[in-house]
């Protein structure tokens, strides 16, 4: 897990890094961290041509965490495969959080032949 200093509580306060603490008897002094945050973020190529489910589905993710996308064709389209932050044409894919993550979902669009007539 990645964390990130927050702040001191106790008998000293504030964010700045590193503090003074002056000693006048007992002490305690406590170092206060979050855990970081990342996005993923889901691009659609080309737009409208399906979509992209996440499990579990949260606004952030944390370092380590496994989310598992399936796409979703619309009518006439075809997944087609993975790019970005995730590859190939595995259906569902799972990813593992290691920072900001992008995937893009692609999509075929439907081939129609001109007919001719004689």
């Amino acid at each position: 897990m990645v964390f990130t200093f927050a702040n001191w509580s106790g008998d000293a306060s504030g964010t700045t890094n590193p503090v003074t603490v002056t000693i006048s008897g007992n002490t305690n002094v406590t170092a206060n961290f979050t855990q970081n945050e990342y996005a993923l973020d889901v691009v659609i190529n080309p737009s409208g041509s399906g979509s992209v489910t996440k499990n579990p589905d949260h606004p952030t993710y944390h370092y380590g965490d496994e989310v598992t996308m399936t796409a979703t064709a619309s009518d006439g389209f075809t997944f087609a495969n993975w790019s970005g932050d995730a590859s190939g044409t595995t259906n569902p894919v799972t990813v593992t959080i290691s920072g900001y993550t992008n995937v893009t979902a692609n999509f075929i669009p439907p081939i129609y032949f001109p007919l001719f007539f004689r």
